[in-house]
């Protein structure tokens, strides 16, 4: 019952990301929420999750399908102007799909150049505390 289905070489990768899910929620309303809570047993799930800043919806689903801050993938906010290409991002107009508004690649497709980045980062960070003399 906890298997894949048949025809599967490899267990397929199923992203579920639900808008203001509290994670108690299962806990509370599982019986009410059966295949939520069968994909849960069969799969794997985090127990909690911090948002990134801004905490809104699309930078932070960019942000857990790039492992990338809004700041490095470009989603900052829901709802966004860029005057350069007198251009609206909003999730209601078509401007969603435009790859322009988009930086960093999704985690699935280019592992390594991510995790690269996220370390470089890292280290970044903590090397900016120390001042070394030249």
């Amino acid at each position: 019952e906890n298997q894949c289905p048949e025809g599967f070489t490899k267990p397929p990768v199923l992203l579920f990301s639900l808008d203001g899910f509290r994670a108690e929620y299962l806990q509370t309303w599982g019986k009410l929420l059966p295949v939520i809570s069968k994909l849960r047993k069969c799969g794997t799930y985090t127990r909690s999750l911090r948002p990134v800043y801004p905490s809104k919806t699309f930078p932070n689903h960019y942000s857990i399908a790039t492992g990338l801050y809004p700041e490095s993938h470009g989603l900052v906010d829901n709802k966004m102007y860029d005057p350069k290409r007198n251009a609206t991002f909003t999730l209601k107009n078509a401007e969603k799909s435009n790859p322009q508004w988009y930086q960093g690649q999704p985690v699935s497709t280019n592992f390594e150049y991510n995790l690269l980045l996220i370390i470089k980062r890292y280290l970044m960070h903590l090397t900016s505390y120390y001042t070394v003399p030249l």
